[in-house]
């Protein structure tokens, strides 16, 4: 029992000191939201950005924290319009999946602090509130210590909104 205790803290530890890192990035966000009333039903995109920090515990496992400006949405349809912002601060736990030295897979889950302002269809609009996000993404290592991600994430809101971004990370 001992001996499979030795090997299993040996493992842990090769993993642990081979893969942990800190991560700092940012990304530009290609953001889908519709907004939806009783009254008008609008589908509208908007750029945006997200500055992220993460920790690869292990080879295999990482967490993340990040903050998004999902961008400003604006559109009128006849007597109907939408003038919002969206934004967003996060907490979530990534699985990753590496490819060789150069690519990884990963996906994410977590939580999300989601704050929406402005007005729509007339009625001011300022809420904030916790929601379940998910994604997947590829990274590619571009040497030991920086490389470029691509991902899509999803946010469990009562419209429906999701992001695709492109960004860089540096890892120390």
């Amino acid at each position: 029992m001992k001996r499979f205790a030795l090997a299993v803290a040996v493992v842990v530890i090769g993993w642990t000191s081979n893969a942990a890192a800190f991560t700092v990035g940012a990304s530009y966000l290609s953001n889908n939201a519709d907004f939806s009333s009783a009254v008008s039903d609008f589908s509208t995109d908007a750029g945006g950005y997200k500055i992220f920090l993460g920790f690869d515990f292990i080879k295999f496992f990482g967490g993340e924290l990040s903050y998004r400006d999902l961008g400003n949405y604006n559109e009128t349809s006849g007597s109907s319009s939408i003038d919002a912002s969206i934004k967003a601060y996060d907490a979530s736990v990534r699985g990753i999946l590496p490819l060789g030295k150069l690519f990884s897979i990963f996906a994410k889950a977590g939580y999300s602090n989601i704050s929406t302002s402005g007005f729509f269809d007339g009625t001011v609009v300022d809420e904030s509130d916790w929601k379940l996000f998910y994604g997947v993404g590829v990274d590619l290592n571009l040497g030991e210590h920086m490389g470029v991600r691509t991902e899509w994430e999803q946010y469990d809101v009562d419209q429906s909104l999701n992001s695709l971004s492109l960004g860089a990370f540096f890892r120390f």
